[in-house]
């Protein structure tokens, strides 16, 4: 019979779960979500924490359910969202991702203005109001306080953006992540052009917008050995 890899990054923890045809959950594991807290109000998580969590998940996994783990037939996830890293021109990471917990930006009144004046009106990105805890007050805080790294920038990935890119080589974000960045059109999945205008960007900064259950592509082989994964 074959099975689903569900992967639930979570803020305490990362959960890893194999769930047959039927619906039925086989196994799950849980990882400790690996976050550092290097000052009161921050909350940080390294490009190469994540891929170890999701690793050392996945291998629990598969020594509890050997026989299922190798009947996988694709990948899934549940993602916190407003959780955000750069990139650079060649896609190598320029920080580590910020946590939506993270709330250095509202130590910043300029931030907080801006982030009262949205060009993106509530009619179209669903949100009534904007918190220094959303991912676009911390691109904004990128933006004041790292100018070098800002002007690196080519790429910002939510947390489960990254996931998928790292799993296939596809730059994806998922509609309900979207949908929670100020920054898009939650009618049409399109990045707003105001909003964008704002941080300097057009919409090859972001990945491009989709809708739940859309297919990214078959596990890069690399990723595919690291994690013990059936090829493809």
């Amino acid at each position: 019979m074959r099975s689903l890899l569900v992967i639930d990054l979570g803020t305490t923890l990362f959960k890893f779960t194999l769930v047959d045809q039927a619906g039925r959950i086989v196994a799950l594991a849980r990882h400790p979500t690996p976050l550092t807290r290097p000052a009161p109000g921050q909350c940080e998580l390294t490009i190469p924490d994540f891929e170890e969590a999701i690793v050392q998940g996945s291998q629990t996994l598969r020594t509890q359910a050997p026989d299922a783990w190798n009947a996988i037939e694709a990948v899934t996830f549940a993602s916190q969202a407003n959780t955000v890293a750069l990139f650079d021109e060649r896609e190598r990471p320029l920080t580590p991702f910020l946590v939506w917990t993270d709330s250095r930006a509202a130590a910043h009144p300029e931030i907080l203005a801006q982030l009262a004046a949205w060009p993106a009106p509530h009619a179209r990105t669903g949100l009534p109001a904007l918190v220094p805890t959303l991912a676009i007050a911390k691109l904004l805080w990128w933006r004041a306080q790292a100018p070098a790294i800002w002007n690196r920038t080519r790429r910002a990935a939510f947390l489960s953006d990254y996931l998928t890119a790292w799993l296939t080589g596809t730059w994806l974000c998922a509609g309900g992540i979207a949908g929670l960045s100020a920054c898009c059109d939650i009618a049409t999945l399109t990045w707003i052009p105001e909003a964008l205008a704002v941080l300097g960007w057009t919409p090859e900064y972001f990945s491009a917008p989709v809708r739940g259950g859309a297919l990214a592509g078959p596990v890069r082989a690399p990723v595919a050995a690291r994690l013990g994964l059936p090829p493809g």
